[in-house]
C-alpha cells in the first residue's frame, strides 16, 4: 500500500501541477483578452467620435447620388444604344451611297475618256484634211510656177544676149540661180 500511496501521491502532484499550469495559461489568456477588448473598445470609441460622424453623411450623400444618377444613367445608356443603332444604319446608307458614287464616277470617267478619244481622233482627221486640202493646191501652184520658170528659162536660153555671152553661159546662170 505504501507503494500505491506513493504513486497516488505522485499522480496527485502531477495533476495539481498540470491544473496550476492550466490556470496560469487561462489567466494569461484572460488578461490578453481583456487587453484586446480594451483596445477594440478604444478603436470603436474613436470610430464613433471621429470617423462615424463623417461617414454617415457621406453614405447618405452617396445613396442619394446613386438614386439620382441611376435613372439618368439608364437614360444615357438607352440613348447610347439608340445612337449606336442610328450610326450603324447611317453608315450602311453612306456605304451604299459611296459605292453608287464610285460606280457613277467610273462610268463618267469612261464617257469622258471616249469623248476625249473621239475628239482627238476628229482633230487628227481634221488636221489631215486641212493639210491635204492646203497641200494639194500648193503642189499644183508649185507645179505651175515650176512650169513657168522652166518656160522662162527656156525662153531666155533661145535669145542671144547683147553683152556677147552665149547660150551656154545663160544656161549655167539659170542653173545656178533659177529665180
Amino acid at each position: 500500500m505504501d507503494q500505491l500511496n506513493g504513486i497516488l501521491l505522485a499522480l496527485t502532484i502531477v495533476v495539481g501541477v498540470g491544473v496550476l499550469i492550466f490556470i496560469v495559461v487561462l489567466l494569461i489568456l484572460a488578461q490578453t483578452l481583456l487587453h484586446t477588448r480594451k483596445r477594440v473598445h478604444k478603436m470603436l470609441d474613436h470610430y464613433e467620435t471621429a470617423i462615424a460622424p463623417h461617414i454617415g453623411p457621406m453614405v447618405q450623400s452617396t445613396h442619394s447620388l446613386v438614386d439620382d444618377l441611376s435613372p439618368k444613367l439608364k437614360h444615357i445608356t438607352s440613348n447610347m444604344v439608340d445612337v449606336s443603332d442610328i450610326l450603324r444604319t447611317e453608315t450602311q446608307h453612306i456605304g451604299v451611297s459611296v459605292g453608287d458614287m464610285v460606280e457613277r464616277t467610273h462610268q463618267q470617267a469612261a464617257r469622258v475618256d471616249d469623248i476625249v478619244s473621239s475628239t482627238l481622233n476628229g482633230i487628227g482627221h481634221a488636221t489631215a484634211a486641212v493639210q491635204e486640202g492646203l497641200s494639194a493646191p500648193i503642189r499644183h501652184l508649185n507645179g505651175i510656177l515650176d512650169g513657168l520658170r522652166a518656160g522662162i528659162g527656156s525662153f531666155r536660153r533661145k535669145r542671144p544676149h547683147s553683152n556677147g555671152t552665149g547660150a551656154a553661159t545663160i544656161v549655167r546662170k539659170v542653173e545656178q540661180d533659177p529665180y
